[in-house]
């Protein structure tokens, strides 16, 4: 019916993004400090939830788990992952990586695997995060081995395992993230430039990109996945 409601928080802090769970019965929402707090809004009642939980750094995305348990909220420098039920930090991931700053998070099942991926604004790469255990999917670095899955440096004989990324040398910096869980293929927004770059997910390689012209911040994917929209200065794509 298009009407509006106003719904007052109990900490004060500005309010940024903003997550539906899957169930479509709670919202989470970042609200930006310091200090800073992930709220929860029950939709049922249009009132808050308490508690919030109170995080690290400022939680610039969120993204629950599809059995919306969990919320993963991507802080500039960490991931944390609040479990919602007992509305606690349970995890604290890609803490510190050195020179990031994480800015946006989307979700895909890639051959049963349930995963998170993690948009690093200050660098052209995403990142990979297993819900099932909250942990960093690693690769070799370097090397003969290069982009292997491991667990241990000795896994590399010449080089070491650390974090896995999706590579976007070439297209810019990656700040926001869209997932068309259908086809398991991410929209990915540069920051400051006027590209928005599809990625197959399966392949984890670059399929496609798309020049806007200007830059923007604002990305969301239609239900089904047909239409991705976008903003530049003004104007929605």
């Amino acid at each position: 019916d298009r009407t509006v409601s106003n719904i007052s928080l109990k900490n004060t802090q500005r309010a940024g993004s903003v997550e539906i769970d899957p169930s479509n019965k709670l919202a989470a929402v970042a609200q930006m400090g310091p200090p800073n707090f992930v709220a929860f809004i029950d939709i049922g009642t249009g009132r808050e939830s308490h508690p919030a939980v109170s995080v690290a750094s400022v939680p610039q995305s969120l993204k629950f788990s599809s059995d919306g348990k969990f919320v993963f909220v991507a802080e500039g420098d960490r991931i944390q992952v609040i479990d919602v039920a007992a509305r606690t930090v349970a995890a604290t991931i890609l803490n510190p990586i050195a020179g990031s700053n994480l800015s946006g998070i989307g979700r895909a099942k890639i051959n049963n695997e349930e995963l998170m991926f993690v948009a690093d604004r200050n660098n052209p790469r995403l990142f990979i995060i297993k819900v099932s255990d909250r942990s960093v999917v690693k690769a070799c670095q370097g090397g003969d081995n290069a982009g292997r899955s491991c667990n241990a440096d000795a896994e590399c004989p010449s080089s070491s395992c650390g974090p896995a990324i999706v590579n976007l040398a070439g297209y810019g910096n990656p700040q926001n993230i869209v997932i068309d869980e259908n086809l398991n293929r991410a929209y990915i927004r540069m920051f400051a430039s006027g590209v928005v770059v599809a990625v197959d997910l399966n392949t984890r390689e670059v399929v496609d990109d798309i020049s806007l012209v200007t830059s923007g911040r604002g990305l969301n994917i239609s239900m089904g996945g047909k239409y991705v929209l976008a903003d530049y200065t003004d104007n929605i794509v």
